[in-house]
């Protein structure tokens, strides 16, 4: 402990980055309503033994080439309109998927602000989903 008082003494600068840095790092994993980060394999999980629903969050066109069978889509700029359709899967696990787990981050803080609260998000989106070869559906 006591290295530690002697660094903070006598490099406040260096100490200063460090703990920004470190708080950057637990402000980024902790993504603040954005949905626990699950696997492909989690979600197949999820959706089996929870009754989890998939929410596709991409453009009508990618989810039309390719999608998580089972999978609903609402593109992210028409989220909040479809609040009340959504609305029957409150109680349910709700699992966001996205292109590449980028956009589903935004898309949780939403579905939260809304009253969603078993939130999941697709790490990695869809992009990981094809990488384990897993199923999709083009109807």
């Amino acid at each position: 402990m006591q290295i530690v008082v002697e660094l903070f003494q006598n490099h406040p600068i260096l100490s200063t980055l460090w703990l920004t840095l470190l708080m950057m790092l637990v402000m980024a994993f902790s993504a603040g309503g954005a949905g626990a980060s699950v696997a492909p394999q989690q979600l197949t999980d999820l959706v089996n033994r929870e009754d989890g629903v998939v929410l596709d969050i991409r453009a009508a066109a990618d989810f039309s080439k390719g999608h998580i069978v089972g999978a609903i889509n609402v593109p992210l700029t028409k989220l909040s309109d479809m609040a009340k359709d959504l609305e029957r899967y409150r109680e349910r696990p709700l699992i966001v998927v996205c292109a590449q787990g980028m956009t589903a981050v935004n898309a949780c803080k939403q579905l939260k602000k809304m009253g969603f609260t078993r939130l999941y998000r697709l790490n990695n989106g869809m992009q990981a989903w094809l990488a384990e070869n897993l199923p999709i559906s083009k109807k």
